[in-house]
């Protein structure tokens, strides 16, 4: 074996070292948000039958999202360690660190400076926590995965190395390109940006990009923007990214865009503090001072294409895939998630490589004249710092109860975080910490009607029942037709003898939504009671009684 190959090995195996000794919170860690949803109750998982519905039921909605590839490693892994959480959080893991080796990798093919040190920087940097320790962000880490093996075996096509000749054979690396691409499309289709990817590589090296080098390209475009269309579609008629919430004008997310470009790019360059939900801000489209971050993005670029021929190529197309990998793609589609915050730290797993490999080039030119303790120091001291952030970051993934207090003590107008706090907090019998955290997402989101409706329920249990009316009717004004506060309410109304009110609650529920089969047994009751027999015999008919 070469002193090259050894010294490769023992390169990749420090990237390892440092992501499983940074991490090791994160295997400690429980589920957490919405994994409940892709794993702990997926019916998808636990059957041969369910990895079959995991392909092919997505108009019954099997999965959250239509990602199959991923869905079917959950179901995988649910096979080998059923609920038990360690698994998971070590398989992220474990794909976090072979996706930071294999980025060095590709750095080190592009003859990028300071490539070690850009994958070291990936595999340890905090803003990345949120893609490895969260179990459900296995779409990020595995389409990450083949969407790296993908550029890998697209440069073995197109010869951007010069020792690499273009031969007949090269059609193979294409080949095994578009494999791998669909592959990383199948586990998530943000990486629908491959073929914008490998151009603007093309250009960096070439400073061209000929009818040659965009005529291959052009099949995986339709295939990327063929599955991106289609997650869009999932997004707004399945998941239901739709309504008032998700229907921001054009001028809206352009500012949202800009806005996110420097937010983005101050977390990556200074990752404190960092939030699971970071405030949502409020887009004022009449305000001059909004369209500064979007215009001042635009004026970056603008100058960056300007000295190209000064600085070189590299800062320019590193800048324009960050901003079209992430902060960019709001312009299209607001999805789900942007109810709550219109920035995310694993909407940046993609584009943060970018950032990254500049500034480790720009760095190694920076030092390249200072001694070697200075650039190993000023490596360490940095990598060390990122290191001790993910490590503090990754042990607020223990439990879903300490994910969202970090997150009120960082965001003290995260209503979600409060809301869900009030719930665990009601689960556990501290009604009246439940009622405060209730009033607090009241407080910030004055139309939140769930809250209104828990917090009916937690009065209720303290005894004050007129109060939950009260909450329950104003519920009932937000969301007319609300099926619990429905039901809640005719509870309520028993409780002071106030049948004939019950019932029409009720029927009210049961008008909103047929199926509730809870509010058709009451119902029967109350007819039974009220000498209504024939009324209740249809109800009972509908029951199958």
């Amino acid at each position: 074996m070469s002193n090259s190959a050894k010294s490769g090995i023992v390169r990749a195996a420090i990237i390892l070292a440092v992501v499983l000794i940074a991490y090791i919170p994160a295997m400690k860690a429980g589920f957490v948000w919405d994994d409940a949803e892709h794993i702990l109750d997926n019916q998808a998982l636990r059957s041969t039958e369910g990895l079959t519905e995991i392909w092919t039921g997505i108009h019954r909605l099997a999965t959250m999202q239509y990602y199959p590839l991923t869905f079917s490693t959950f179901w995988a892994q649910h096979q080998l360690w059923g609920d038990d959480p360690f698994g998971y959080h070590l398989t992220n893991i474990i794909l976090h660190a072979i996706n930071a080796i294999l980025l060095w990798l590709l750095l080190r093919r592009l003859t990028v400076p300071g490539a070690w040190f850009a994958g070291l920087l990936f595999a340890v940097h905090p803003v990345h926590v949120m893609s490895v320790a969260w179990a459900t962000e296995l779409k990020n880490v595995l389409s990450g995965l083949f969407y790296l093996l993908a550029l890998h075996a697209y440069f073995s096509f197109a010869g951007v190395e010069p020792a690499l000749q273009r031969t007949p054979r090269r059609w193979c690396f294409y080949g095994l390109a578009a494999v791998a691409f669909a592959l990383a499309l199948l586990s998530k289709t943000a990486t629908c940006l491959f073929p914008i990817t490998v151009l603007l590589l093309l250009w960096w090296k070439r400073g061209r990009v000929t009818s040659e080098d965009f005529t291959p390209v052009i099949p995986l475009i339709f295939l990327g923007g063929g599955m991106g269309m289609f997650t869009l579609w999932v997004e707004t008629q399945l998941v239901g990214a739709s309504g008032a919430g998700f229907s921001l004008p054009l001028i809206e997310r352009v500012i949202i865009a800009g806005r996110s470009f420097w937010f983005y790019l101050g977390k990556l360059f200074w990752p404190h503090p960092l939030v699971f939900f970071y405030e949502r801000w409020e887009i004022d489209a009449s305000s001059v001072v909004s369209y500064v971050p979007p215009v001042l993005a635009v004026v970056l670029l603008v100058l960056l294409w300007a000295l190209r021929r000064r600085v070189g190529r590299g800062p320019f197309m590193a800048m324009l895939y960050f901003a079209v990998a992430a902060p960019f793609l709001v312009i299209i589609q607001v999805i789900y998630m942007m109810r709550y915050t219109f920035v995310s730290d694993h909407w940046v797993y993609f584009a943060s490589p970018a950032v990254m490999a500049l500034a480790a080039a720009v760095g190694a030119s920076l030092l390249k004249r200072a001694g070697r303790i200075v650039r190993v120091g000023t490596a360490v001291v940095l990598l060390l710092g990122c290191g001790i952030l993910t490590w503090t970051q990754a042990g607020n993934y223990r439990d879903i109860e300490t994910l969202y207090q970090d997150c009120l003590s960082k965001n003290s107008q995260c209503w979600i975080a409060a809301y869900n706090l009030g719930v665990i907090r009601e689960e556990q019998n501290r009604l009246d910490e439940a009622l405060e955290l209730y009033d607090r997402a009241i407080a910030i989101k004055p139309d939140y009607f769930e809250a209104f409706n828990n917090s009916g329920t937690a009065l209720v249990r303290t005894g004050r029942v007129d109060e939950a009316i009260d909450r329950w009717l104003r519920c009932l004004e937000i969301h007319p037709g609300h099926g619990k506060a429905l039901y809640n309410l005719a509870g309520a109304y028993l409780h002071y003898g106030r049948t004939s009110e019950a019932i029409e609650c009720y029927k009210s529920a049961l008008l909103s939504n047929p199926d509730y089969d809870d509010a058709r047994k009451a119902l029967i009751d109350l007819l039974v009671a009220e000498g209504l027999e024939d009324e209740a015999d249809r109800h009972r008919q509908r029951l199958g009684m």
